[in-house]
């Protein structure tokens, strides 16, 4: 499981916001988020996440062989599970609040 701290570095509501890795296993990691508006009910997100990994020649070749593919598959996955609970019934998301 990937767990790494991070901050939320740029914040432009309602369109864009980055986060940046303070402390985790890569020797970097950016991700940015771009929000528009699709339609009346719907809203587009872009992920751009760049990372690069350590052990600098090894770390490359893991992000070329592996990384790369998988973060395109975990960000799909999880896209998709905060898509269903945004549209779930308010008893569903209000779950996942702090209140």
């Amino acid at each position: 499981m990937l767990t790494h701290q991070s901050l939320i570095s740029e914040y432009e509501p309602p369109h864009h916001f980055q986060d940046r890795m303070l402390r985790g296993m890569f020797k970097s990691f950016i991700h940015d988020h771009y929000c528009e508006a699709a339609s009346q009910s719907h809203t587009l997100m872009r992920d751009e996440p760049r990372f690069a990994a350590p052990l600098g020649p090894l770390g490359w070749i893991a992000e070329t062989l592996v990384l790369r593919r998988y973060f395109i598959r975990f960000l799909r996955q999880r896209n998709e599970t905060l898509r269903a609970i945004a549209e779930a019934p308010s008893a569903v998301w209000e779950n996942y609040l702090a209140l």
